[in-house]
């Protein structure tokens, strides 16, 4: 029998206890998941808006600037002082700590204070797409951080300034994850929808039937991605009309069906660009697509990149 010296039964027994340790945080951290059931089959769903390409720059001005028009979004964090942002002849005045967001050719200017210099921290970006439409929620609102959001700032921002120059593998990562931002910033200002209270007597048997309703519906796509289903063939599996279905799905999670239809099969395409190894060709039939141009023009329209692109950023994330 091999006697192992003591030096490395010491190591690993250290080491045994670092694991131990983590899986008790691990453990930890699960039991504050969702269970299951709740997160599968999933709706509604959502592909998380990622830009095209993020800047980050620093400004500190003391003169009224001329008016700028550019073709991408500007996003002004003030770090200190006081300064007005003058947006289409509308005037917004920002604290230290809020943020603004200027859309794409909209005419703007900063009017910092007399005597009162300021510190902004302004993050450029490209987002195309679907996903564009889905930031109008933030549009002409002063935007709070909380400390959260703060800290994903400072992070991007120190990564970007560290690496921008070299272009490595890290600022890669930047999009994905200003993309995380973004998406934490207009979930919190998207309003929520309230369904309408359900009259005193209804029976509770039909707000399970509800639930069952929706988990069919989710089920049937999971298990038809490779064909492009369609409401009608919805409606007839689920004995409803086509109007009736569009109407109680928009109802029960606030979207129309056809854009769920759609997300859920460029949600798969995602899914396989990143962990399988299968060509773009093979991904598009297996999420309905008739071929791979039209796989590529609808993930390029909904989400800002191409699939080629989706496939390299996640090999270098």
């Amino acid at each position: 029998m091999m006697i192992l010296p003591i030096t490395e039964v010491i190591i690993d027994f250290a080491e045994m206890t670092k694991i131990s340790k983590l899986t008790e945080k691990l453990l930890d951290a699960a039991r504050n998941l969702p269970e299951y059931v709740h997160a599968s089959p999933g709706y509604p769903e959502y592909i998380m808006p990622i830009p095209s390409k993020v800047q980050f720059y620093y400004r500190s001005r003391e003169e009224i600037t001329p008016m700028f028009l550019h073709d991408s979004y500007i996003l002004l964090y003030l770090l200190d002082g006081k300064v007005d942002i003058e947006i289409e002849q509308r005037v917004f005045s920002l604290l230290p700590g809020q943020m603004l967001l200027i859309f794409p050719n909209c005419a703007h200017r900063t009017k910092p204070l007399s005597g009162c210099p300021n510190h902004l921290l302004q993050v450029r970006f490209l987002l195309s797409g679907s996903r564009a439409r889905d930031l109008h929620v933030l549009r002409n609102i002063i935007l709070p951080t909380d400390f959260r959001m703060r800290q994903m700032l400072l992070h991007m921002a120190v990564d970007f300034a560290e690496n921008f120059q070299e272009h490595n593998n890290r600022l890669n990562t930047l999009v994905y994850r200003f993309g995380e931002f973004l998406e934490l910033l207009r979930h919190r200002h998207t309003p929520e929808i309230v369904e309408p209270l359900s009259p005193p007597e209804l029976p509770p048997e039909l707000t399970a039937r509800k639930s069952e309703i929706l988990h069919r519906l989710t089920s049937y796509c999971m298990r038809n991605l490779s064909h492009k289903v369609t409401i009608q063939e919805l409606a007839e599996y689920l004995k409803f009309s086509s109007s009736n279905l569009r109407l109680f799905f928009r109802k029960q999670t606030g979207r129309s069906l056809g854009t769920y239809l759609r997300s859920r099969r460029l949600i798969q395409g995602t899914y396989l660009l990143r962990n399988s190894g299968m060509s773009i060709k093979e991904i598009s039939e297996q999420c309905g697509y008739d071929s791979a141009a039209s796989f590529c023009r609808a993930y390029k329209r909904e989400s800002g990149h191409s699939p080629t692109e989706i496939r390299n950023l996640s090999k270098l994330s």
